[in-house]
Parts: C-alpha cells; structure tokens; sequence
C-alpha cells in the first residue's frame, strides 16, 4: 500500500467524526486558529480534544518555569544525544534538507489561551515544562 503525505489543511476529516483527536507539538507549524477549528470540527459529540503544544516564551512566569525545568532539560538532552550517537543516527537540524522544517513557536502563551477561549469555549490550557502547554476540549453537543 503506497501512502501520500498530505498537508493537515488538505487532510479529509470525517466531520464530528472521531472520538479523541490528538495534536502533538504540531500547531505552531500552521495558522493557530484555523488549525484548532480544523482539529475541533472532526470531533464526535462528546469526544475530546487533546493538544499538547508549544508557546513563546515572554512573560516572567515562563522565565520562572524554564529555569524549573533546566535540571531535567540538561539530562533529558544528554540522553537524547547518548542515544542519537551510540544508534549512529543524524542529527536532522544540520542536514540543509531534512524532511521537515523546525519552526519556533509564534504566539504566546497568553494569545494561545485567548484564541482557545474564542473558539473552544470550556477548553483548559494550562503551562508546561520545557515551551509546552496542553489543551483539552470536549464536544457538548
């Protein structure tokens, strides 16, 4: 079976179609309020929605939450680069034409929670450690 990559926006949903709908540090990769009407609409009656994203940094809490996360940030990342050299894998950030682009996060925190409150009424975001947040929104009705 040959599989086509498709762009999300291009991507045929089932409208209200799925159960739990999950996003995992993809958003800041497109238009934020878009992309959650996108994912939100393919949501069944009572499914949820489930995100975990990345915000920019720039309020002092978020200072006060990175260097919370620094200890675990510095281990996690020593791991990560153990593992990547002993399994010889590349390190796809150096290689001019990796298969995706990395992007850094646009919005804010603060500009995530009110576009979320625009357009997913009820919706919980709540900060991260290491640049995240997660959001979860469940269809009423």
């Amino acid at each position: 079976m040959k599989h086509h990559a498709v762009r999300f926006e291009e991507a045929r949903l089932d409208p209200r179609g799925y159960d739990a709908v999950t996003a995992v540090a993809a958003l800041h990769h497109m238009r934020l309020g878009p992309a959650l009407d996108r994912l939100a609409g393919a949501v069944a009656p009572g499914g949820t929605l489930l995100v975990l994203g990345l915000y920019r940094e720039t309020h002092p809490a978020d200072l006060a939450t990175s260097v919370a996360a620094l200890g675990p940030q510095w281990f996690i990342g020593a791991g990560l680069r153990l593992g990547r050299s002993t399994a010889r894998l590349p390190d796809l950030s150096a290689v001019p034409e990796a298969p995706m682009r990395m992007l850094d996060p646009v919005e804010t925190l603060p500009q995530i929670r009110a576009e979320v409150a625009r357009r997913l009424p009820g919706a919980r975001v709540r900060r991260l450690l290491f640049w995240r947040f997660s959001l979860v929104w469940t269809r009423t009705g």
